[in-house]
């Protein structure tokens, strides 16, 4: 089980912990997490760590925060954990952060003190089949199809998101799309999407010129809600024909300024790959 799920607005901090000593069994690491904003419920914690699936962490208020600790085994060498935490509240705007303090004690001995931010989450983009079969494009022109959703976990309205897919071609070593005599060309090499209610082109078909990023058209998106895209791509005969280029990587954001805002916010979801054939 991973202990990220780019679905799941929760923060997550990993504590990678170095240790050149012997084996630590009794380490305790010591918690204390504040509020984004004055007012804001208090957050709860979740931690990870060897086997163990996810373990509350119990936390006592403490002022404008609450503490906890919990029981870690630190291993020779480098052992990696993680924290959960649920501010049970929405981003009021980009930057909003719950504090994190930690310290890490073995008996009466301090090991190590660290300062942490856990982002809150404002927008948000996941391919909506994670768990989908690997996919394959063909060079024959036929078309394949990509569904991701975004959704605004923020309080606040963005009433201009806008969806950007940067294709890159793996391994290489060509570019993608490939060089010519007469500069880079991909005249078959194209992307559409669906805007409800048929296929719009998303480049100048024919011709991607010098960009291999597919740009969308802005879209509003209010406090809480979701939006799903679709849009597709096709590689013609003779495109990316190269015996290196086997596969194809979406590398797929979202990003825009809420109401009100001057900072920009944007989320990037996880690389989706699809063989060439």
């Amino acid at each position: 089980m991973p202990a990220y799920d780019p679905a799941d607005p929760r923060p997550v901090l990993s504590l990678d912990a170095d240790n050149d000593a012997g084996p630590r069994t009794g380490v305790v690491v010591e918690v204390r997490v504040g509020r984004a904003h004055p007012g804001d419920r208090l957050p709860t914690l979740e931690q990870r760590s060897g086997v163990y699936d996810w373990r509350p962490v119990h936390l006592t208020p403490d002022g404008p925060g609450a503490t906890g600790r919990f029981r870690m085994e630190v291993r020779s060498g480098s052992t990696l954990a993680f924290l959960r935490v649920d501010p049970h509240v929405r981003a009021r705007g980009q930057g909003d952060a719950v504090p994190v303090d930690l310290t890490m004690k073995d008996g009466a001995r301090v090991l190590a003190r660290r300062h942490l931010a856990a982002a809150l989450t404002t927008l948000s983009i996941v391919p909506t089949d994670m768990d989908a079969p690997a996919r394959l494009v063909r060079r024959n022109g036929r078309w394949a199809e990509f569904d991701y959703t975004i959704t605004n976990h923020s309080r606040s309205d963005y009433p201009r998101t806008q969806v950007e897919a940067d294709v890159v071609c793996v391994p290489g070593p060509e570019p993608c799309p490939r060089e010519t005599g007469k500069g880079r060309e991909s005249k078959g090499f194209r992307a559409q999407w669906y805007d409800g209610t048929g296929w719009r082109t998303v480049m100048p078909d024919g011709d991607l010129s010098l960009s291999r990023t597919l740009t969308l058209p802005f879209v509003a998106l209010p406090a809480g809600a979701a939006r799903t895209f679709r849009f597709r791509i096709a590689v013609d005969p003779g495109e990316l024909d190269s015996v290196f280029i086997r596969e194809l990587q979406l590398h797929v954001g979202v990003g825009g300024t809420a109401s009100g805002a001057s900072e920009r916010s944007h989320a990037t979801a996880p690389a989706d790959s699809f063989s060439l054939r």
